[in-house]
């Protein structure tokens, strides 16, 4: 009704202009990052971790951008990436106007060090000069250092220091689950997925032979038949017994596979490969929509509970109320919330 009536439109403007950010981590509210706070944080980082300053200047924009190009060039800059792509600043750069782009210019790559902390400190002093308070930190052995986390954000604008992230500002399209910036990144802003129902997938009373696991099983579908009945046979799993007589751990194998690979002959040549499980196929094998009715089930978003934004926006809050909790309330919870002129009488615009 709020989508239909644009009540809705209203709402993502209130939230956008005094909403209080919360860390959708912890649930705390946030606070600026002061230009020392984010030095300390960045030498909080494993020493030799190699790292790429970044000044973030453009987020999908469309434009030509060939004056700001420029000027860094005038500036001494020598790369940048632009649409995720490095390249040199001394090189010919011609941007399409008409589709939109995203600009990082490379401040330095240094190694944290005790030894480059007064390096380190200018070069971020630098990017957040130049693009507005943002920074972006890129570590390029993440992996082997075993950190989870490879890109961090920083800014002056708005971070949680418990959770080490950062916060874009908040705008009306930050809550719109038709935009990229508002969706949520698991179902895409619907609210819903499609996930496999074992329920569908498998016959309990039918054998492996019997075509138990039915997206395996029948017309087209004899490779990955031959597949299976080879990996069970390398297991030494029974095939002609009903699956439900399977122990628990040959049905882990069959739905999950195995980093082991097998062999198998398919029309009279001898294959091998790893099986990746039944799961990993039958989404392989799920093309058109009849697929889906028969084999899928419908459910709610688990990241975002249905409401279909991102856990940054769903954790901002007006007068404690989410935008999530308002558009869960009934008409008359919704005109008594708001009828209640104490509740909002300490808010301000940003």
């Amino acid at each position: 009704m709020g989508t239909i009536t644009e009540i809705y439109d209203y709402l993502r403007l209130l939230y956008a202009r005094v909403g209080v950010q919360h860390c959708h981590k912890c649930g705390k509210p946030i606070s600026k990052m002061s230009s020392s706070d984010i030095i300390a944080e960045i030498m909080k980082l494993p020493r030799g971790a190699k790292v790429i300053l970044g000044a973030p200047l453009v987020r999908e924009k469309k434009g030509s951008f060939a004056d700001m190009l420029q000027s860094l060039r005038e500036q001494g800059y020598v790369r940048a990436q632009i649409d995720g792509v490095l390249v040199r600043l001394d090189e010919e750069i011609e941007l399409s106007k008409t589709k939109k782009h995203s600009i990082k210019v490379i401040i330095d790559r240094t190694i944290i060090d005790e030894e480059n902390s007064i390096r380190i400190a200018s070069d971020v002093e630098k990017a957040l000069k130049l693009s507005f308070g943002e920074l972006e930190v890129e570590i390029a052995n993440a992996a082997e250092l075993g950190l989870a986390q490879s890109l961090i954000h920083y800014s002056e604008h708005m971070a949680c220091f418990d959770c080490k992230i950062s916060f874009k500002p908040l705008e009306p399209l930050a809550f719109s689950f038709n935009s990229p910036k508002g969706a949520c990144e698991s179902c895409d802003g619907l609210g819903i997925k499609f996930s496999l129902d074992l329920g569908k997938i498998i016959n309990e009373n039918a054998s492996i032979e019997g075509g138990a696991i039915k997206v395996m099983s029948g017309f087209n579908k004899s490779y990955y038949y031959k597949f299976l009945l080879g990996f069970c046979e390398a297991n030494g799993i029974n095939v002609k017994i009903p699956y439900a007589n399977l122990s628990e751990e040959q049905k882990k194998l069959i739905l999950y596979g195995s980093v082991k690979e097998i062999d198998f002959y398919w029309k009279k040549h001898k294959l091998v490969r790893k099986f990746e499980g039944a799961i990993k196929y039958a989404y392989d094998l799920l093309k058109n929509e009849s697929d889906l009715d028969e084999y899928m089930s419908e459910k709610i978003c688990p990241d975002c509970s249905g409401l279909r934004l991102r856990p940054e926006s769903l954790a901002v809050k007006v007068a404690d109320k989410g935008i999530g909790d308002v558009i869960n309330m009934s008409i008359a919870d919704c005109v008594e919330f708001f009828s209640d002129e104490k509740r909002f009488s300490n808010l301000s615009e940003k």
